[in-house]
């Protein structure tokens, strides 16, 4: 069966408006009349409304990107990612670099670069998502149709099905509720005006929570589900009502189209959307679902879905990597690209995330990952604790998601392995594929084991090393120079000057350090006076001793060690 395409709100209006009276008791009306009520109005996601993938960035994510993340995250920018620059097209590359799941975590994150980031950011990215995997959905079914678009059913509201009121009872903002619908008795007859199908015991739910955005109380209408019992169903066009009286302007799940089989273990989501709903909120509301279609049928078997697995299940890669001649080191050059295959194509987009698997290892064994980070306090920080980056990643991977369009049976992902001169072990990374929608894992092959193979000497116990520069030590102090008194300053949480001692490359790539050289600045600013610029650290100049270990250091390479 056909699925047609969600049309859903798009950035001028990311909520709908309550059309309701929270006085009156249980009435399932007709459409209500929009006067006397303030009504934001959604701009649907008509078929083929986007040109290109770069034309649905544009009208969604790009503005909040610009609006939120545009002191960082520009061309030549502190942060990782020029996604909020004004030019189009370098926003655009460095969002499909990114992925969108990575930047939607960053956004609602408290701790990455907070007022900017944040988790008042949650309604809006929310939505953010679900238009970007929609309207991907949107550009594959019009390519699929000529360009012409796809088709959308034309129900009579006269006949819409209508289920009985029942109470949401959300006193607490923080709890959410899922109401429940048996057809066979909670469908309404309307006077006798309306023939009721025989749903058997099919049993539709929605879930709802009270959600507050930008200081404006929410209703959140997430996961229509329905479980058939006895005969297979069709369902077409959900609509939302609150007291009786329709929420005005609704795309959300207005345009699902589904076909549901009694054989289905579970419940059967009829779409991924969330609606958010603003409006005066009381705990006596009452919801009921309009149904566009509703009809008993018979479904084929359901497709098998394909495998998905890792092309490989062992790799050994090298740590050490050969850059041209006259090039600058740098270990952006190091990746290895993992391939996962389908067993055969799909006509559904299928999406799956890779991870670590952190369990069945010593953490001796395991590589670090450049993405994780460390709770650290600081010396002279006042005591704060702080969330960074680890300085002594082993890998990261860029997008840990992947996505196979209609039709595509191979997918790549790519893992950065960093080149450091450390002396260790030879370090394991296990990835698993994890998530999964629209396939299965392959039980032999959905794991692949990486084993990166250290070719480092020995340290020579009279150079110091970056790695005890860096030593954590107590709280007040006793840990390397770099991190007592360099560290609580350049990191990423805080990266005075663009310089971040938890980001070697970044260092190396800005000239802040300069290996062989004691011009370099981050080494100057600990030795002489710049004309303009304070001696570092700001305390006051550090002890001859202190300071010779970080010239030792630089003069004999300042390897990454």
């Amino acid at each position: 069966m056909k699925k047609h395409v969600a049309l859903i709100g798009i950035l001028g209006g990311l909520a709908v408006s309550l059309l309701f009276n929270n006085c009156t008791a249980e009435h399932n009306g007709d459409f209500a009349s929009e006067e006397g009520f303030s009504v934001v109005g959604e701009t649907n996601f008509v078929p083929c409304a986007f040109k290109d993938d770069m034309d649905l960035f544009g009208k969604t994510f790009a503005p909040f990107l610009r609006t939120n993340c545009s002191s960082c995250h520009v061309e030549g920018g502190l942060g990782k990612g020029a996604f909020a620059s004004s030019g189009a097209l370098v926003a655009f590359n460095s969002f499909d670099l990114v992925g969108y799941e990575k930047v939607s975590q960053y956004a609602v994150n408290d701790s990455h670069k907070p007022p900017y980031s944040g988790s008042q950011h949650n309604g809006r990215v929310s939505l953010l998502q679900d238009q970007w995997i929609k309207g991907l959905e949107n550009i594959a079914e019009c390519k699929a149709s000529g360009g012409g678009g796809v088709s959308i059913p034309v129900i009579d509201p006269e006949k819409r099905l209508d289920t009985k009121s029942l109470p949401l009872n959300l006193n607490d903002v923080t709890v959410e509720t899922t109401v429940q619908w048996t057809l066979e008795k909670d469908l309404l007859d309307k006077n006798g005006t309306i023939t009721l199908p025989n749903a058997g015991n099919a049993i539709f739910s929605l879930t709802i929570r009270r959600a507050t955005v930008n200081g404006k109380p929410m209703y959140e209408f997430t996961q229509p589900t329905l479980k058939a019992v006895g005969t297979d169903l069709i369902i077409q066009s959900l609509l939302v009502k609150i007291n009786g009286r329709m929420i005005n302007g609704q795309t959300t799940f207005r345009y699902v189209d589904e076909g549901v089989r009694a054989s289905d273990p579970e419940p059967t989501l009829l779409g991924p959307g969330v609606m958010l709903v603003d409006g005066v909120i009381t705990p006596y509301d009452l919801v009921s679902v309009s149904i566009g279609i509703l009809q008993p049928t018979v479904l084929p078997p359901r497709p098998i879905p394909p495998v998905i697995s890792f092309a490989q299940s062992t790799l050994a890669v090298p740590e050490t990597i050969s850059t041209p001649s006259g090039k600058p080191w740098n270990s952006d050059l190091n990746f290895i690209e993992l391939k996962l295959t389908l067993d055969k194509p799909s006509t559904e987009f299928i999406t799956a995330s890779i991870g670590a698997v952190t369990t069945g290892y010593s953490a001796s064994q395991l590589a670090v990952n450049r993405t994780s980070t460390e709770e650290v306090n600081l010396p002279f920080d006042n005591g704060r604790d702080l969330i960074i980056d680890r300085w002594d990643w082993d890998y990261k991977i860029d997008n840990s998601a992947v996505v196979f369009e209609p039709g595509v049976t191979l997918a790549t992902i790519r893992v950065q392995i960093a080149n450091d001169q450390r002396d260790e072990v030879n370090e394991l990374l296990p990835l698993e594929i994890r998530s999964l929608v629209g396939a299965t894992r392959s039980p032999t092959n959905g794991k692949v084991l990486i084993t990166i193979n250290d070719d480092d000497d020995a340290p020579n116990p009279e150079i110091p090393t970056f790695s005890s520069l860096m030593k954590r030590g107590a709280s007040d102090g006793g840990g390397g120079v770099l991190y007592d008194f360099c560290y609580r300053c350049h990191n990423s949480f805080d990266n005075r000057g663009g310089y971040n001692l938890s980001n070697y490359d970044l260092m190396i790539n800005n000239g802040v350090l300069v290996p062989y050289e004691k011009t370099s600045m981050m080494f100057r600013r600990m030795n002489e006076e710049i004309p303009g610029l304070r001696t570092m650290p700001l305390e006051g100049l550090l002890p001859t001793d202190k300071r010779r270990l970080v010239e030792l250091w630089i003069l004999n390479g300042a390897k990454n060690d």
